[in-house]
């Protein structure tokens, strides 16, 4: 089965704490995608709060906000016109300290990087999420063709000026009854919500979000996942709970034989901290993180497979840009990036290996750019910073134990 996909829960040992593990694998069992969480610092990522700005910082369109002993960062991206706020100190057409405003945190403090919020207000279900900040109403854009049009019929049912309706790849092999049925309950959520913002004081949590392990569940779902497994009495418990996870979920119980070894979960996890990483036909990635930005070395090493230095260059290339996009998203690397690939005289090539690589990113959950080559023959990318990365969660390769 080509296509099979599956995904372990289980715990591991990390500088002697215990750290929840998903693991995301593809048809050949190669970890996707990496996560931990850390059960003595949850994570805020979803939670909903009332908030106080402390000060705001117009030279950098910015502001900070404090809720109970939490400090927020608050990017004032957002129209003010869709900011609830429960108590406003200062005009109408400008944020104010002494605002108390209703925030969702979109990111967990990182490094010196405080909590980062957003006043876009996200209820997310299974096939759809309601959004106050964004108000257009929009589909996934891996659904295509009749169908798409169908659901553009289906999403005139949900047009409203106070929030906004994107449905999600799910939504494809839905019916219109399911998700009418979602979107009423979600509909009810939100409305909850303006109730209960009424009767709460500032500082107070509003909602907490779901563990974040299901967020990224439903997403390999989404992508085809056929199976869950986990070797943790509580998770098995968790995932039997939620419909859409219990059929596909297993419980591991060979305690001869611990999913650790039987996945090599701590070797590949050594592996994908390493600074070297080996292609198929030879050559190998260097890969150097930065304070400010990760270096991305290709070297053909020992492929000298093609008679031709300029096709040779070219094949080396592609092999290392599939390569490159599939580490970028196994060790969560972000911020900027530079990749110095073998040299190409060819126009023709080096616009090939750009647009490789801008498809190569796009099966990333995470926002990847692409954006050009400098004349210094570099090909620059950023990726957005959603989490720490693998390296930072795990500190030093060596304590990693299972």
């Amino acid at each position: 089965m080509t296509n099979k996909k599956r995904c372990i829960i289980t715990r591991i040992e990390v500088q002697e704490q215990k750290r929840e593990l998903l693991w995301y694998m593809d048809a050949q069992d190669h970890p996707i995608e990496i996560h931990l969480h850390n059960e003595a610092q949850p994570s805020y990522v979803g939670n909903i709060y009332i908030a106080r700005v402390e000060r705001v910082m117009p030279q950098i369109n910015a502001a900070f906000l404090k809720a109970g002993d939490l400090t927020f960062f608050y990017p004032m991206e957002d129209d003010l016109s869709t900011i609830w706020f429960t108590q406003k100190c200062g005009p109408a057409d400008a944020l104010c300290q002494g605002d108390n405003l209703v925030v969702q945190v979109v990111r967990d403090a990182i490094k010196t990087k405080e909590i980062c919020v957003t006043t876009n207000i996200s209820f997310t279900g299974r096939h759809l999420v309601l959004t106050t900040g964004k108000l257009i109403n929009g589909i996934s854009r891996k659904i295509t063709g009749e169908r798409r049009h169908d659901l553009q019929t289906l999403l005139e049912q949900m047009k409203s000026p106070d929030y906004g309706v994107v449905l999600r790849t799910s939504a494809k092999e839905c019916s219109a009854d399911i998700l009418l049925a979602e979107y009423h309950g979600l509909q009810q959520e939100y409305v909850q919500l303006m109730e209960r913002i009424r009767y709460l004081s500032c500082g107070q949590q509003i909602k907490a979000a779901p563990h974040p392990f299901f967020s990224h569940l439903y997403r390999y779902l989404d992508d085809g996942i056929t199976e869950i497994i986990t070797d943790q009495g509580d998770w098995y418990t968790r995932l039997m709970e939620e419909t859409i996870c219990s059929p596909l979920t297993r419980r591991y119980e060979d305690a001869g034989y611990p999913i650790h070894k039987l996945y090599n979960i701590p070797g590949q996890l050594q592996s994908a901290l390493h600074t070297k990483v080996h292609l198929p036909s030879g050559g190998y990635l260097l890969m150097e993180p930065t304070e400010t930005l990760t270096v991305i070395d290709v070297n053909s090493g020992r492929n000298t497979r093609k008679k031709s230095v300029e096709e040779y260059s070219y094949a080396n290339n592609l092999e290392a840009a599939a390569e490159i996009a599939r580490q970028l998203r196994l060790r969560n690397i972000s911020g900027m990036i530079l990749v110095d690939f073998i040299n190409m005289k060819s126009e023709e090539h080096q616009q090939s290996l750009l647009h490789m690589m801008r498809n190569a990113t796009k099966a990333d959950y995470v926002k990847v750019s692409v954006l050009d080559v400098t004349r210094l023959g570099l090909m620059e990318l950023t990726r957005e910073k959603k989490y720490p990365s693998l390296r930072e969660q795990l500190l030093d390769e060596s304590d990693v134990v299972c």
